[in-house]
């Protein structure tokens, strides 16, 4: 199997720390920074996960991404980690059964409501110790500067800051997953768990179900089920609370393929899509095309 210079060497690392000897070693798609390996010895499976470059300009801190999962996969709702080596940018995790969700999936009424229970659940934690706090202003802002000061982002970082003024009146604070894409939601019709902590953190809840609407672009009844499946344990936000949600995330997300574009050796169709539907939704003129 093919595979970038030094992960077999780094999956070797972390079968011999768990006392593995690797039989199959199997790559897994659909990721768009990190690369994920299921390592398997004689019926036990794991996933190993080699962490992209980049993290600095990215906003990622793997503390914190790894003291959001392990709070949550203490009470199930994420696969628990059972080796981290931060230097060489490995974790390995329990295998769920299931496999990542499809998007179909995670956009139908019955997929949105089980989605909109978790977050309920996640959202119900109480909040770790020294968790930092995650802002979509500042998240914006620090993607606008890593881009060199481009002027569509930059001028989302405008509308933003009053978008985020109206949604920080009478917000909680609680642990937030940031990232709910159908690839990261692992599992089966009934029972799921959340992967890819890289931008968890305490924040407002509002942006856990904008996020989710706005990555699979749930329609009316996707959406009411979502929305009243979190309702059976937290109140609901207002629609227009919803709605400027809903663009921040969407802002921070086409900044985020944005900044991808320019720092990765290619960028996948998929995310290319994507990058130009939002910027026609956001009413920019798209970096790079």
């Amino acid at each position: 199997m093919s595979m970038p210079p030094g992960d077999a060497d780094r999956i070797d690392f972390a079968a011999h720390r768990l006392g593995m000897v690797p039989s199959t070693v199997e790559a897994l798609t659909g990721g768009l920074r990190n690369r994920c390996y299921v390592l398997s010895d004689n019926g036990r499976s794991v996933v190993v996960r080699i962490a992209g470059p980049h993290d600095g300009e990215y906003a990622v801190t793997r503390t914190t991404e790894s003291m959001a999962q392990r709070t949550a996969a203490a009470s199930g709702l994420a696969p628990r980690i059972l080796l981290e080596e931060p230097d060489l940018g490995l974790t390995v995790m329990e295998r769920v059964p299931g496999g990542a969700w499809s998007r179909r999936r995670a956009g139908s009424p019955a997929g949105a409501a089980l989605v909109g229970e978790w977050i309920g659940k996640l959202h119900a934690l109480p909040a770790p110790a020294g968790m930092p706090g995650i802002d979509f202003v500042d998240s914006l802002g620090h993607y606008a500067a890593a881009l060199g000061d481009d002027v569509a982002a930059m001028s989302l970082v405008a509308k933003a800051r009053a978008a985020g003024v109206r949604l920080g009146r009478d917000a909680c604070t609680v642990l937030c997953h940031n990232d709910l894409h159908h690839l990261n939601i692992v599992g089966s019709a009934t029972r799921i768990v959340v992967i890819d902590w890289e931008y968890a953190g305490l924040g407002n809840p509002v942006m856990d179900l904008a996020g989710f609407a706005a990555y699979h672009d749930l329609g009316v009844v996707a959406l009411q089920a979502l929305l009243r499946s979190y309702s059976r344990q937290h109140a609901l936000p207002s629609p227009e609370r919803l709605a400027d949600a809903r663009w921040l995330f969407e802002a921070v997300w086409w900044a985020w393929l944005a900044l991808r574009s320019t720092l990765e050796a290619d960028e996948p169709p998929a995310a290319a899509g994507a990058r130009r539907r939002l910027a026609a939704r956001l009413e920019i003129n798209s970096t790079g095309g």
